[in-house]
């Protein structure tokens, strides 16, 4: 999914033949108004979000990704929670101790929400999580947050990541 000058043309191009995904990316028919197919504010608030990600303009947030605004992704929810623990750590090493304790108190925050959201007991596994549809992603990655494993609680069994909460 190259960015070319026909990039948009192309988006729509598939709207309009797949017109059960995601009618709302485009801006509705007007009654008495010849109707020329347009992407919608709501399409583009996802695409700009996910340029400024620095994702893959791919389908994991709809299709091409004009959801990402609707979500919490495992991958950037597990980066902050490790950047978080990081700065507690520089701050410690700085005698800030002040400083430290509110970013240990967020990293605490992050990995509360994280189990709470995006961890899948079904599945086994962390899941993205659509904050607006409430729901977590059907998408199956096989994505285990390199920040959560091996930290202190969290073990694997077989295929599967065991939280501190269901551990053994």
């Amino acid at each position: 999914m190259a960015d070319d000058d026909q990039y948009y043309a192309k988006v729509l191009r598939w709207l309009e033949q797949h017109p059960s995904e995601h009618s709302d990316y485009l801006v509705p028919r007007t009654s008495g108004v010849p109707y020329k197919p347009q992407l919608s504010d709501e399409f583009f608030q996802g695409d700009r979000a996910d340029r400024e990600s620095g994702f893959d303009t791919t389908f994991r947030f709809g299709p091409f990704a004009g959801s990402t605004h609707h979500f919490a992704p495992v991958c950037l929810n597990s980066l902050l929670y490790r950047y978080e623990q990081d700065m507690a750590t520089l701050v410690d090493i700085l005698r800030k101790q002040g400083d430290a304790e509110r970013w240990r108190e967020r990293a605490k925050r992050r990995k509360r929400a994280m189990n709470t959201f995006l961890w899948s007991a079904r599945e086994g596994r962390f899941v993205d999580y659509d904050f607006v549809s409430k729901q977590q992603s059907k998408l199956c990655l096989c994505y285990v947050p390199i920040s959560i494993v091996g930290r202190p609680g969290y073990t694997c069994t077989s295929a599967k990541l065991v939280p501190p909460s269901q551990g053994a």
